[in-house]
């Protein structure tokens, strides 16, 4: 019986990581606070995470952060920005390097506090970020006219 109990509370245990594990989690595109700009599109937005556009309008350089495989922005990142997965991923960069194409960087950050220290601290920094870790020291930016909270924001 206690058998019984314990292997139906693990299964409803299962079910109920399932369905949070299926749910869109919302991310944000955010940028350093001085930076103009309010709205990018989807392609120009890719640019800037290929490293194929290395420069804002207003002439500062582009600063990009992630935060590490296995998080919800890097899945994010890779799905939308990429069309990739992790090793393609990885194998693209070691590519450039190889050919010497590292005009740019895509840094990955450990924690939410260094990600938010980065922002600060590069006026031209561009990041994705999970929506409830959104702080007022960062601006969100919408792609495509369409913000975070719209039905069919592409960032999802």
């Amino acid at each position: 019986m206690r058998n019984r109990n314990l292997a139906s509370a693990v299964f409803a245990l299962a079910l109920c990581f399932s369905g949070l594990a299926q749910e869109p989690v919302p991310i944000a595109v955010v940028v350093n606070p001085e930076n103009p700009i309010k709205d990018l599109s989807l392609p120009t937005l890719r640019d800037f995470f290929q490293c194929e556009k290395l420069y804002w309008q207003t002439g500062r350089r582009v600063v990009v952060f992630t935060r590490p495989a296995g998080s919800p922005e890097h899945a994010v990142m890779l799905h939308t920005l990429y069309n990739m997965n992790e090793e393609e991923y990885r194998k693209l960069w070691v590519m450039k390097e190889m050919h010497g194409d590292v005009s740019c960087r895509v840094t990955e950050l450990p924690s939410r506090g260094i990600l938010q220290e980065g922002l600060r601290s590069y006026a031209g920094a561009i990041a994705l970020v999970r929506v409830p870790e959104v702080t007022p020291q960062m601006k969100v930016i919408t792609i495509d006219g369409k913000h975070v909270r719209d039905a069919d924001y592409p960032l999802q």
